[in-house]
This record gives C-alpha cells, sequence and structure tokens, in this order.
C-alpha cells in the first residue's frame, strides 16, 4: 500500500518543481493529466505528460532538494 500511495503523491511532487520553474509548462502538464485521466495506467499517464519515473534516485534527489531550497532548510 505505501508504494501506492508513494507513486501517487510523486507526479505532484514533479508537478511542484516544475511549477516553480515554468507555470505555463506545469499548467500544460497538468491540463494533459486531467485530460488524460482515467484513459491510462498511472505509469502510461505520467510517461505521457513527460514527466520522469519516481523510482530513479536521482529524480528523487532533484526533488528533495528544490523542496529543501523552497521551505529554507
Amino acid at each position: 500500500m505505501n508504494c501506492v500511495a508513494y507513486y501517487y503523491a510523486w507526479p505532484c511532487c514533479r508537478f511542484f518543481v516544475v511549477s516553480r520553474k515554468n507555470r505555463k509548462k506545469a499548467m500544460t502538464i497538468y491540463e494533459h493529466l486531467c485530460a488524460a485521466g482515467g484513459t491510462k495506467t498511472l505509469i502510461d499517464l505520467v510517461e505521457s505528460a513527460g514527466l520522469e519515473s519516481p523510482f530513479s534516485l536521482d529524480v528523487m534527489k532533484k526533488i528533495a532538494y528544490q523542496v529543501c531550497d523552497y521551505l529554507d532548510l
């Protein structure tokens, strides 16, 4: 169950990172995710939106550093 919850939370974290750099791109990704929602598996949906795999250690490090920067940690 934890793995499933983690995978659902990941696009939100990635979306946060993109939105800090480029709001227009973030909205495009969001609109794509909303339009395609329910038509694909979560893995296929994330890939079709151009988001990186959450199972890559490098991706999680990038997200963690950017969230820490945002929180001034």
